[in-house]
């Protein structure tokens, strides 16, 4: 509280919000903290994270470098150490913040697995989730995993088989097929990832689920679906519920 310059009455001091980028970020903490990461784009959240690593400057360009060069939020959590400093504008200070919060999901994610542990899968869409969780935050490399299940759909084990183009590997079929009867499973899936964004199954996808439901059959497993999963989505290659 001031004093007038008549010497009598005081009056309040009026504060005023910051200019330029100062007022910038902090219109852009109220929106965040009012409406959280729905009412924001996915730059924004870039932007506000480049705020720790960049303390002065506007970030706001740099951001859209980011998704403009990774294609979208995900591929730039995904991106290599090297890959992000390579962005105009991102230093290894700043690149480095990037891979701790990337690692920050990853650990959540596999957090969320452990305990997907206690409850059967009853749909689809827990499935694709359980999958999701597993396949976050592990860059541009293709991989291939496989959950297997009890008779009451609970989960039993979840790993990765394999890694790189899964067309190149020429997956082996007697490999999934082991690692289903290895833990005594009433059910499995498997799910891979395309780096490329892509949630369309390709016809080598599609033509090796079935051959792989065939010899799953014959031993009475049951195959529950072939995830695909890219960009934080999922799709079903089977989509035959769980029933």
């Amino acid at each position: 509280m001031e004093v007038s310059s008549n010497g009598n009455k005081p009056t309040k001091t009026r504060k005023t919000k910051p200019a330029g980028a100062d007022g910038h970020r902090e219109r852009m903490r109220d929106r965040l903290l009012g409406g959280g990461a729905d009412a924001m784009e996915d730059y924004h959240i870039l932007e506000m994270l480049l705020f720790f690593s960049i303390p002065v400057r506007d970030t706001r360009d740099q951001a859209l470098a980011l998704i403009q060069r990774f294609g979208s939020l995900q591929g730039v959590l995904d991106a290599g150490f090297t890959e992000l400093t390579r962005v105009e504008g991102i230093g290894e200070r700043s690149a480095m913040l990037i891979k701790v919060a990337s690692a920050i999901l990853r650990k959540i994610s596999l957090q969320s697995i452990e305990r997907s542990r206690s409850e059967p899968i009853r749909s689809p869409q827990q499935l694709g989730q359980l999958f999701l969780n597993a396949l976050t935050q592990v860059g541009e490399q293709e991989m291939l995993y496989a959950a297997a299940f009890d008779s009451s759909n609970r989960l039993i084990a979840i790993d990765r088989l394999q890694y790189g183009s899964i067309t190149a590997l020429s997956v082996s079929l007697r490999m999934i097929v082991s690692y289903a009867v290895r833990h005594e499973a009433a059910s499995i899936a498997i799910a891979h990832n395309h780096p490329d964004g892509s949630l369309r199954p390709s016809a080598e996808d599609i033509a090796f689920t079935h051959e792989l439901q065939k010899a799953l059959e014959i031993l009475d497993i049951r195959l529950l679906e072939h995830v695909i999963v890219a960009d934080g989505m999922y799709s079903l290659t089977l989509d035959s519920g769980l029933a």
